[in-house]
């Protein structure tokens, strides 16, 4: 059957002057570039692959170091907490006179005998005040033979007294004369913990060991910032952003070799599933992996804590790097077809209509194409001439400048740019540096662009060649705001306490040495204000934990309004505040009574009643905010940041015990 198409003249001259041989040649071209289409495609792809995990390979370093700093700080302070109180009268007194007696004894035996001795029962409530001033969990002591002889929670159903703990890698580190440190189960609170420890030395013997227990859920709010999670010494997840992988075991970790016995001890349990990784088989990028059934892989920083105690693990996924196979394909698919025009364009001049009419719809197709191409990119994509017109954009870069659509439909280029230029902080810059560029054909360029509305957008430009020749310029602009945000975060999370917004002891150390130094060279006198709050233990027990929250928050906001803006206010932990008050007199006896002078205001202001915005509920009608005062005036550098705050928490502590039975007035302890 013949159609009209191939009986027509056009047809019949169409096959008298292509010959087999023209086709041959042809349909080879075309397969030649189909080729080269290909291996160019999967060399773009392979390109915005490596730049998409070498930004997340920093990016997760980066993040990784700042999680690793503020977890190591954290922990480096709970270190000196035991070392401290080793050297306690009283603890050695108590690991002196209660040495192991050989098993004679039962736990329930030893917890009577203990508990009914006067000096331990004064351990024991000294044990519980250190616990509640310093913001961590259990402290107890343990004599020679492991055995719990005093603990801040003797008054507790779950009192550790008369337990042993020899089999405890903590108690054997410290035994050996080194502070000592442990992921395990609680034995007798069955939750998570990490174990911190000192040995205690008796006239240089080894008689003992104080040890601390910091509930392992309180690092959570610095775990979960990021998707990571922390395995122990024997590679077991202990913490992580994700729950279902705690209690998973790290692929090939040591927890296979300890005995049932061991893991149950350890862990209060025996079998850990393996947390479900695997390499990605990836070629050319052997750092990915796939996590569970993520269809994208990810990447894994890994950073050792605590001598390699705990290991921080940050996770980092790729999203979108799967469909960029799919934007490969999109590309071999538009290069091909550019391919076909190009055949169709010489078609043309042989004076073939027919070819001539394909190859103005082929090209119709890849135009289509690039700009579909270009919408499924994240970055703003704009392309202007020589003149500064534009020649195309995608829906990226009107929807990241927020173009309305008549502006966009008047193709007015000066009006779009003044649009532009009143969303940024900084317009005249902006314009300066498009008119720099645009004087400069052959550069390139990258700079961030601050938005009135609070985004960030980075900008890189370069020129656009055809050949040697520049005949154009291209712009791209990608939206970093959350990325932003994300670091600075980080950033307010390693100096500030995220209750009250108070600097953190971290940043209270930085702002002292600083003060140090200018009262040095200054020769003026400073000074260091030790704050503890009375009765919030009470509070906190009666009314709950989202009022003594409430609480802290309303005294923050106090101590701030109380203060110049050249003092600091910060929150150690629990319910202690420090106040540091910088450029006193050079005369310490005057800068004591200006410490003074700022400690009644203090103390004025917390008599204050509650404001209605703290809405303490029915606590505001049983609690009126007071606090212990400890005072400590220094000039220079005369005694260590370590000493200053020993004595500013000495002279609380004084004044707390000095005020028991007067009124708030006389809760100030003095240094000088």
């Amino acid at each position: 059957m013949t159609t009209e198409a191939n009986s027509s003249p056009a047809a019949g001259s169409l096959r008298r002057r292509f010959r087999p041989k023209d086709l041959y040649w042809i349909l080879s071209a075309l397969l030649a570039w189909a080729g080269a289409s290909w291996w160019l495609a999967d060399a773009v792809m392979r390109s915005q692959q490596g730049a998409m995990v070498a930004e997340a390979s920093a990016e997760v370093e980066r993040s990784a170091d700042n999680l690793a700093s503020i977890v190591s700080s954290s922990l480096a302070q709970l270190h000196g907490i035991p070392v401290l109180a080793s050297g306690s009268q009283a603890v050695l007194h108590a690991v002196s006179s209660h040495t192991g007696d050989g098993g004679a004894l039962t736990p329930a035996q030893r917890r009577t005998r203990w508990t009914s001795d006067p000096a331990l029962l004064a351990l024991d409530r000294r044990l519980q005040d250190m616990e509640h001033a310093m913001n961590v969990g259990r402290f107890w002591v343990l004599n020679d033979a492991g055995d719990c002889i005093a603990s801040s929670n003797f008054d507790q159903p779950d009192s550790t007294i008369g337990t042993n703990y020899a089999d405890r890698d903590y108690f054997a580190q410290a035994m050996s004369g080194q502070p000592g440190f442990q992921y395990a189960v609680g034995r007798t609170t069955n939750v998570q913990g990490l174990f911190f420890s000192a040995p205690v030395v008796v006239d240089g013997q080894l008689r003992g060991v104080t040890a601390i227990n910091f509930e392992l859920s309180r690092l959570g709010a610095f775990v979960r910032q990021l998707d990571s999670f922390l395995t122990d010494a024997y590679g077991v997840v202990i913490l992580s952003t994700d729950p279902a992988r705690e209690f998973q075991a790290l692929p090939g970790s040591a927890v296979g070799r300890l005995t049932p016995a061991q893991r149950e001890a350890r862990y209060k349990r025996g079998d850990f599933a393996a947390v479900p990784i695997a390499a990605a088989a990836e070629p050319g990028f052997p750092a990915l992996v796939r996590l569970g059934r993520n269809p994208d892989p990810a990447l894994l920083a890994h950073r050792e804590l605590v001598g390699g105690a705990i290991g921080l693990h940050v996770v980092h996924h790729l999203p979108g790097y799967s469909a960029l196979k799919g934007q490969r394909t999109a590309l071999f698919l538009l290069l091909c077809g550019a391919g076909v025009v190009v055949v169709a364009l010489v078609v043309t001049i042989v004076g073939v209509r027919r070819y001539r009419q394909a190859a103005v719809h082929d090209m119709a197709h890849s135009l289509s194409l690039l700009r579909a191409t270009l919408d499924a990119t994240e970055d703003g994509i704009l392309v202007v001439d020589m003149l500064g017109a534009t020649t195309i954009s995608n829906q990226r870069f009107v929807d990241i400048w927020q173009i309305p659509p008549h502006l966009l439909q008047s193709r007015d280029d000066a009006a779009m740019l003044d649009y532009v230029r009143g969303q940024l902080v900084e317009p005249q810059r902006f314009l300066q540096q498009v008119m720099d560029l645009y004087g400069r054909p052959d550069k390139t360029s990258h700079d961030v662009l601050h938005f009135r509305d609070g985004r960030v957008i980075d900008r890189f430009s370069f020129p656009q060649r055809l050949g040697t020749e520049v005949c154009g310029r291209v712009w791209a602009f990608r939206d970093v705001t959350q990325r932003e945000r994300t670091e600075r975060q980080i950033r307010e999370l390693a100096f500030y306490d995220p209750l009250t917004e108070l600097p953190n002891r971290r940043l209270f150390h930085d702002r002292l040495m600083q003060v140090m130094s200018a009262s040095e060279r200054e020769q003026s006198c400073a000074a260091v204000l030790f704050l503890d709050l009375d009765r919030f233990k009470w509070l906190n027990d009666r009314f709950g934990h989202d009022a003594g929250d409430r609480l802290l928050r309303e005294v923050a906001d106090r101590l701030r309004a109380r203060v110049r803006e050249s003092d600091t206010v910060a929150r150690f932990g629990g319910d202690e505040f420090v106040v540091l008050l910088a450029q006193l007199s050079g005369n310490s006896a005057e800068a004591l009574l200006q410490a003074q002078g700022v400690a009644a205001k203090i103390r004025m202001a917390l008599r204050q009643p509650v404001a209605p915005q703290a809405d303490l509920g029915e606590a505001a009608d049983d609690y009126t905010p007071s606090a212990s005062i400890g005072v400590c005036v220094f000039k220079g550098k005369e005694m260590s940041i370590d000493e200053l705050l020993r004595r500013a928490d000495l002279a609380m502590y004084e004044a707390k015990s000095a005020s028991r039975g007067q009124s708030d007035d006389e809760k100030t302890g003095l240094t000088a």
